[in-house]
């Protein structure tokens, strides 16, 4: 093993006989592919995320400029409507919900949003 990789502080939890199966390759293959599943994943809610933003900065957009330019009320309620305005608060208490859900089994965390 090459210790000049490792800080001197750690030099005690080095294992000095290394398991007789332990493969280098299969490790950095393993890592490499938790690196790409992690940014995929990472990728897919962002997409995800842009997705569910981009429909409430549309609307919000369209009111700013509306109300700019003097079209409209100032009231957004009364731009929106109560309905339309209840559906994009439901939107972001969803993406809230979903972001930190967890499926619990005996008082275990069996699985997290994402997993």
């Amino acid at each position: 093993m090459q210790l000049n990789k490792v800080h001197p502080k750690d030099y005690e939890f080095v294992n000095k006989e290394p398991d007789a199966d332990f493969d280098p390759k299969h490790n950095k293959r393993i890592i490499q592919e938790v690196i790409e599943e992690s940014e995929k994943l990472w990728k897919a809610k962002k997409r995800a995320y842009s997705e569910s933003l981009g429909e409430r900065t549309d609307a919000l957009a369209q009111y700013v400029k509306s109300v700019s330019e003097g079209n409209t009320e100032s009231n957004v309620s009364k731009y929106f409507g109560q309905k339309y305005l209840m559906y994009l608060k439901g939107q972001e208490i969803l993406q809230k919900i979903q972001k930190n859900l967890q499926i619990v089994k005996d008082g275990k965390v069996i699985k997290k949003a994402g997993d």
